[in-house]
């Protein structure tokens, strides 16, 4: 139920450096219940582990600069990550339906994409970086347990149903760094 992807594979006796995940490569496999993906892993690519309703971990090294389009889609128990300090993109919908309470975003991220962390039930706590400039249509939406957000002062665009259906959102605060 562990998928551990490696630095390095062997071929008919030759080396490759892993460098992307494949997209699709594990889409809707049912055992997976972590993934650990080594040092040097620089994407995942669009649904790479969409549907993979057993998910409860994932491992991402500081490596990764990209995530695609709903890469972890509907994981429903997925509970634990972090992102990447390197990161630079987040594609539409990789973290929606997912079952996390927290996310940091890191420095770098410019944009967040169309319903990226939507359909989350837990989701409570979310803190932004001061690099974000555009939070596109329903990032948020349907997260009932987010009670506060800070938006920093670079944002220019708040897509429409950002916020729909965060029952428990009392505060949108605009930063003044």
């Amino acid at each position: 139920p562990n998928v551990y992807i490696i630095d390095l594979v062997e071929i008919k006796g030759k080396k490759y450096r892993v460098t992307h995940i494949a997209d699709e490569a594990f889409v809707n496999k049912k055992y997976i219940r972590s993934v650990h993906i080594a040092e040097g892993v620089q994407s995942i690519g669009e649904r790479a582990f969409r549907d993979c309703s057993n998910l409860i971990t994932v491992n991402l090294p500081n490596s990764i600069t990209k995530i695609g389009t709903g890469a972890f889609f509907d994981n429903n128990k997925l509970s634990y990550f972090k992102l990447s300090s390197s990161l630079t993109e987040i594609g539409r919908g990789a973290f929606a339906g997912i079952a996390i309470d927290r996310i940091t975003i890191p420095e770098g991220i410019t944009r967040l994409e169309l319903d990226l962390f939507g359909n989350n039930a837990n989701l409570k706590y979310v803190t932004l970086p001061s690099t974000l400039t555009k939070i596109e249509r329903g990032v948020f939406w349907n997260c009932p347990e987010l009670e506060e957000i800070t938006i920093p002062e670079n944002v220019t665009t708040i897509g429409e149903y950002c916020f729909f259906g965060c029952d428990k959102l009392e505060s949108v605060v605009l930063s003044n760094n």
